[in-house]
């Protein structure tokens, strides 16, 4: 597959240098950096393909396969020069949106599956993921976000079972929703990334601060 989207990508570099469009006066100063970029690019996105073909679908595989470049100084010359240098550094970027959807789709089919076996089962959940293999699971799906390739997280709490990725940090954090950063962090954003087999309940308060009204 990864050849496929290599022949893909190459085929729209073409475009790609028709869409800078420059001032017939000044188009001779900066061809040469815009071909050196598309170059560069195609470079780069080769190296990108390669490390996560090697990585099969592993994030932090991937970013011990591939340098990422030191970022240069931007001033409007440099802009002008080299219009599309800001895309070299991208590729992490890009795969880390990619093993996002990976998990979200890993985790969806195991919410299936979890589904599956408490309607067989008379609403009991089961006690760990592997009781799912192989009648509704194939196998344990991997956590693209693990370093050493474990599977998805599941929490059997009898309240709030939930089903998590070790997330950006790499690190089994036991289901914690504690925000790396900001107290306001998205999911992806925290220490695990978690996802309750419930559906949680709305907050206490609108973001206005008034009271939620009671549903019936």
């Amino acid at each position: 597959m990864w050849l496929g989207e290599r022949a893909y990508a190459l085929d729209g570099f073409p475009l790609m240098s028709g869409m800078w469009r420059v001032p017939a006066p000044l188009l001779w100063s900066v061809t040469p950096g815009l071909k050196l970029d598309v170059l560069g690019i195609a470079r780069r996105l080769g190296e990108m393909q390669i490390a996560q073909r090697d990585a099969r679908e592993n994030m932090p595989a991937f970013t011990a396969r591939l340098t990422v470049p030191k970022p240069q100084e931007e001033t409007v010359l440099t802009r002008v020069a080299h219009p599309f240098a800001s895309y070299l550094e991208f590729s992490p970027r890009l795969m880390d949106a990619q093993c996002r959807l990976f998990t979200q789709r890993r985790i969806c089919a195991t919410m299936l599956g979890l589904r599956l076996y408490t309607v067989d089962h008379q609403g009991t959940l089961p006690k760990t993921l592997d009781e799912l293999v192989p009648a509704y699971l194939p196998s344990v799906p991997e956590d693209p976000f693990s370093p050493d390739r474990g599977p998805i997280r599941y929490k059997a709490d009898p309240h709030r079972p939930v089903i998590y990725s070790v997330g950006s940090n790499g690190r089994d954090d036991g289901a914690s929703e504690k925000p790396l950063k900001r107290h306001d962090a998205p999911p992806w954003d925290r220490e695990d990334v978690v996802f309750s087999y419930f559906r949680d309940p709305p907050p206490a308060t609108q973001p206005d601060g008034m009271p939620q009204p009671d549903v019936p």
